[in-house]
């Protein structure tokens, strides 16, 4: 054979091996919440033995991994077809007094074909649809426990997910006769509003919409002139379901800074552009 001809083999061998090392067939990642802490697993499946490297933690422990691996301060090194992995951290829940914010972003350096992750609440906690990023593809429940789930097809290597959700802990004093009381209050409000409030404000429905136009040309203005940074938060708002977004959304979907994203909430909100409404020790920002 040839020198140039053993060359491209040997090349061509180094461009499969490669290939074959940084893709993933199947990957599937489970957040199960107990307490304060999170039991983490994943699945890895290849279609032939590879070898992987995955980052996992600072703070994990009791590491687990299902074939021969090596750990090395937080990157762990495994080889296999089908490789499990499990570890308990602490670091994706940030508590807030009964809420607590699940945070993370998943960056993997390598193309997956089909990743599935799912998060699992601990007993006691709910969470609103609208406190979940992003959009799950499923929300279910086994009676005891609220499971999240996302499903991705083709994944790159230089994509990145970044999930946010609110907990909440309703605890073991929840009353289902306030709950009904507070529901009878505010259908009775319902009432009185449609029968008594509402027929005032037919006749000044051509007052509001004046209004409503005239302060939309006068947004329209203010915005014509903001900064880059500002547009950008206003831009992710107006996206937004409902206008309104966590603060460390923003901060993920804008990537700016948390003292950089403070300056600039504060800036639109001295514009009269933005409302923040303080809820913990963050907010969440509503466009105006």
């Amino acid at each position: 054979m040839k020198p140039i001809c053993v060359l491209m083999a040997v090349f061509g061998i180094l461009i499969f091996l490669a290939s074959a090392v940084s893709a993933v067939d199947y990957l599937y990642i489970e957040f199960n919440q107990v307490g304060e802490k999170m039991l983490v697993k994943e699945v890895i499946n290849f279609d032939n033995e590879s070898e992987i490297q995955l980052d996992i933690p600072e703070d994990a422990r009791a590491v687990s991994v299902s074939t021969d691996y090596m750990l090395d301060n937080d990157l762990l090194k495994a080889r296999g077809k089908n490789i499990e992995i499990s570890y308990i951290t602490n670091e994706n829940l940030e508590k807030v007094k009964s809420n607590y914010y699940f945070i993370d972003k998943l960056e993997f350096g390598f193309d997956i074909q089909k990743l599935e992750i799912k998060l699992i609440l601990d007993e006691g906690f709910v969470v609103d649809k609208e406190d979940i990023f992003p959009k799950p593809t499923l929300i279910g429940t086994d009676g005891r426990t609220i499971s999240i789930s996302w499903e991705f097809e083709d994944f790159k290597k230089e994509d990145n997910i970044p999930i946010f959700v609110v907990l909440t802990d309703i605890g073991q004093d929840f009353d289902i006769y306030l709950v009904l009381a507070v529901f009878l209050i505010v259908l009775v409000l319902l009432i009185s509003y449609f029968y008594f409030v509402r027929r005032k404000s037919v006749g000044k429905g051509a007052i509001v919409k004046k209004r409503r136009a005239s302060k939309l040309k006068e947004r329209d203005e203010i915005e014509a002139h903001l900064l880059e940074s500002e547009k950008a938060v206003i831009n992710e708002l107006k996206k937004a379901d409902k206008n309104e977004l966590w603060q460390k959304q923003l901060q993920l979907k804008t990537g700016f800074s948390k003292a950089k994203l403070s300056r600039v909430v504060r800036n639109l909100e001295s514009r009269n552009l933005i409302r923040k409404i303080p809820l913990g020790n963050t907010n969440k920002v509503k466009l105006k």
